[in-house]
């Protein structure tokens, strides 16, 4: 119920059935079951159909931020191998998160597991963004070459040009050079090529919170590794204007303003002068 809730979905009999197959024998065992949860859960079914949410859509995240990753990748394991994407509730709204490469990178320590997993769910649903989230997933386990090859599909699959997965090729692209960009002249190329890309990202697409945020922490690191003070103070100022302009229109996300006073305090320090900002 946390899995789905959190994912924008549903609990349903739909879903519980296959999820729990062999473990129950009749039905209304599962009944049963969601009797015991008492208030923790609400039946917000329609037109005949039982579905459940939890009570709270935080404790629903905090919930599976906080499950054991060996529960985790198990359950993740069950309710994909088994539940048809036919069966989950708003199924397109679930798909935006359901398939999180954090989740999946917290519920698998091998790369192989959780890249399979990936597999078995795009037999029925290859869409750009699960290969997206694949590729993020593989990225963070330092799997580089897969991670490229994932998103280079992703990419040629959309006739327009998809923002998100654009962003997500070139924080791929940042990461996977940065370690080298002080001593090979290529690997600083590429990352200055990612930090222009996440540059056209922000200026291209409506939802600029997510662009914002990536180039940030990439400006930031870029700093940190590369050694080039002027070049860095020039994107740590994009990046300082980036988030000015995302706290004062999408005040709703919590964290452009810890990351903008993170800037602020790296110019400081990495340049020698004061912050523009307050």
């Amino acid at each position: 119920s946390c899995y789905l809730h959190s994912s924008r979905s549903r609990l349903s009999m739909d879903v519980l059935v296959p999820l729990l197959g062999d473990l129950v024998k009749d039905y209304r065992e599962i009944y049963d079951a969601i009797d015991h949860l008492g208030e923790l859960t609400v039946d917000v079914g329609r037109g005949g159909q039982d579905e459940f949410v939890t009570r709270s859509l935080l404790v629903s995240e905090q919930v599976m931020l906080k499950i054991r990753s060996s529960v985790l990748r198990e359950f993740l394991e069950a309710f994909h191998l088994n539940v048809s994407p036919l069966r989950v509730f708003r199924y397109d709204s679930f798909r935006r998160k359901g398939f999180s490469w954090r989740l999946f990178a917290r519920a698998f320590h091998s790369a192989i597991q959780g890249a399979q997993l990936y597999d078995s769910i795009m037999l029925h649903d290859d869409s750009p963004q699960i290969r997206q989230q694949k590729a993020l997933f593989l990225a963070e386990k330092r799997d580089y070459s897969s991670a490229f090859s994932e998103l280079d599909v992703a990419r040629s699959a959309r006739r327009r040009v998809d923002w998100s997965i654009e962003n997500s090729y070139y924080n791929v692209l940042f990461k996977a050079n940065l370690g080298r960009s002080n001593f090979d002249p290529e690997a600083h190329r590429q990352c200055v090529n990612s930090l222009d890309g996440l540059i056209r990202c922000f200026d291209s697409d409506r939802r600029k919170g997510m662009h914002a945020l990536v180039f940030a922490d990439c400006a930031k690191a870029f700093a940190v590794e590369a050694g080039e003070p002027e070049l860095s103070t020039d994107y740590l100022r994009t990046a300082q204007r980036m988030l000015e302009e995302i706290v004062s229109t999408e005040p709703w996300m919590d964290r452009p303003p810890v990351l903008l006073r993170q800037i602020n305090r790296t110019i400081r320090n990495y340049s020698g002068f004061e912050s523009e900002a307050p």
